[in-house]
């Protein structure tokens, strides 16, 4: 590619396929991530990290968050406006992108149609303490936060920090889930590097859109993923104590496999339903088999049973640092 992206005729739009789709057309599978995080040499099982959530954390600015890193899913409302409108607003809000030469009128034009959208537009952000935390990925978000009808507009990550006695938010638009085929598609259409396509995304329309809700904190933009264990490594620890005053079991191991490999509940599972059909199998014998061999058979399970609990190995839990 020559010459400069941003002498490009063609403005960007925002969307997953260059239009804006109502969430009930979208993914919305939660996968969970890793159960066990790394801490000064040890490893802590986060398997029951679930209950340390808050709930759906949905604001209509970055304003007042608290520091930390964050996953964030940029939405309108799709229930009070038609899904049409929000895409004329999104694209008119939008349309002043440094990628063209724009003129006057046309910035007066998206500054009436931002000040139409930003009532419509909220931030859905889940706090990120540990790699791939449940509940914290975008599609967790939207499955367990947004409704059908709102419509996505953006997705990634946010960093907050104050600085100097301000607040900054270094924001990027990485999600795999919901800004990835947006982000192919109009380099393909465009015949530009992915990356170039992500800054102008966020350049030209995301970031304009965040600072009009957040006029009270300075938004710049990054090119860097926040979800890396170097990161959220000043957060584990918070998270980790956070779980034991709120009374979630979390246990301490030695190894990542000692760690990984502890799934007594399973275990128990398991032999439970070995139980079950050795019993099955002990009243199928009744037809047949005489009361004494039947009571030595129930014997020899009962036994066989209370030997495989007992390989169960406990591992006390944390009591903190």
């Amino acid at each position: 590619m020559t010459g400069s992206p941003y002498k490009r005729k063609t403005p960007p739009r925002l969307a997953g396929g260059n239009k804006l789709l109502p969430v009930s057309t979208l993914p919305r599978n939660c996968d969970h991530g890793i159960d066990c995080i790394e801490y000064k040499g040890a490893y802590f099982s986060v398997a029951n990290a679930d209950g340390a959530e808050d709930g759906c954390k949905v604001v209509k600015t970055l304003d007042g968050l608290e520091s930390g890193i964050y996953t964030y899913v940029l939405f309108a409302n799709g229930s009070t406006s038609s899904i049409e409108r929000i895409q004329t607003l999104v694209d008119a809000c939008c349309s002043a992108a440094p990628d063209r030469q724009v003129k006057m009128t046309t910035r007066s034009a998206a500054r009436k149609a931002c000040s139409r959208l930003v009532p419509l537009l909220r931030l859905v952000v889940g706090k990120t303490h540990t790699l791939w935390e449940r509940g914290t990925k975008h599609s967790c978000l939207v499955k367990s936060c947004l409704k059908d009808t709102d419509v996505i507009v953006g997705a990634g990550e946010i960093k907050l920090s104050e600085r100097g006695g301000k607040r900054v938010a270094q924001c990027n638009a990485f999600s795999g889930t919901y800004v990835l085929n947006y982000i192919r598609s109009e380099s393909e259409r465009r015949k530009m590097r992915m990356e170039e396509v992500n800054k102008l995304f966020l350049d030209s329309c995301l970031l304009g859109l965040l600072r009009h809700m957040s006029p009270g904190t300075k938004v710049r933009a990054s090119t860097k993923s926040f979800i890396t264990k170097k990161d959220l490594k000043p957060y584990v620890r918070e998270r980790l104590e956070d779980m034991r005053q709120r009374n979630i079991p979390v246990h301490r191991f030695e190894s990542l496999r000692a760690c990984e490999s502890y799934k007594p509940a399973v275990q128990l599972a398991r032999i439970n339903a070995w139980k079950n059909s050795q019993d099955r199998r002990i009243e199928t014998m009744r037809r047949f088999a005489s009361p004494e061999k039947i009571a030595e058979m129930k014997e020899k399970v009962e036994k066989q049973y209370e030997s495989k609990k007992a390989m169960i190995v406990e591992v006390p839990e944390w009591q903190g640092f």
